[in-house]
């Protein structure tokens, strides 16, 4: 076990939750028994892991992972979540990295990153959540009482393997930035 907790990487003083000590053991255990995985999964790590629920019965894990390794998780991503989802059937599996979205400085001196405004990390979000798939379009549509209704248009050949999971892709963005987005595979 110990040797499993080398993939969580926490903050000194917190101790690990059960369901990170879940995910640290099957990293281990995929690290050591797959060997397509083994290379990519021997230098990474995870930061923490959370459970939300998605519909009335299903839940899905959110798996954070550091910016800096968000390349290297998204080679073996499908990889990697297949073989999650196993271990934890019955609940689907988000890689995202931990982002920060920094707020509008008071000061007019002061400039926020371009990559760390919100609408970026709003953005970001979206195409980390989605990952295999790819975001074919996006459109925002202003009612006339003030309301928006997001619709995601996500690539239609993929649209067989992933269909399954846009109820969770759905509540996990609305989880991270607090607004409903709706997908579609299609033109």
């Amino acid at each position: 076990m110990f040797t499993a907790l080398r993939k969580l990487k926490k903050a000194k003083d917190t101790k690990p939750t059960e369901l990170e000590t879940k995910i640290a053991q099957a990293f281990f255990d995929l690290e050591v028994n797959s060997k397509d995985v083994k290379t990519y999964l021997h230098r990474l790590h995870f930061v923490s892991a959370e459970e939300i629920k998605v519909g009335k019965s299903k839940r899905a894990i959110i798996v954070w992972v550091p910016e800096r390794q968000d390349a290297d998780f998204k080679r073996i991503n499908t990889r990697l979540v297949r073989e999650l989802e196993k271990k934890f059937s019955g609940k689907q599996v988000v890689i995202l990295p931990r982002r920060k979205a920094y707020k509008k400085s008071k000061k007019p001196t002061r400039k926020v990153p371009r990559r760390r405004t919100l609408n970026n990390y709003k953005a970001a979000v979206l195409d980390d959540i989605v990952y295999p798939v790819d975001v074919a379009g996006k459109r925002i549509r202003v009612k006339l009482d003030g309301t928006k209704h997001r619709t995601c248009y996500l690539d239609p050949k993929k649209k067989d393997n992933y269909e399954h999971k846009s109820q969770t892709f759905a509540a996990v963005y609305k989880m991270l930035t607090g607004q409903r987005v709706f997908f579609t595979y299609g033109n």
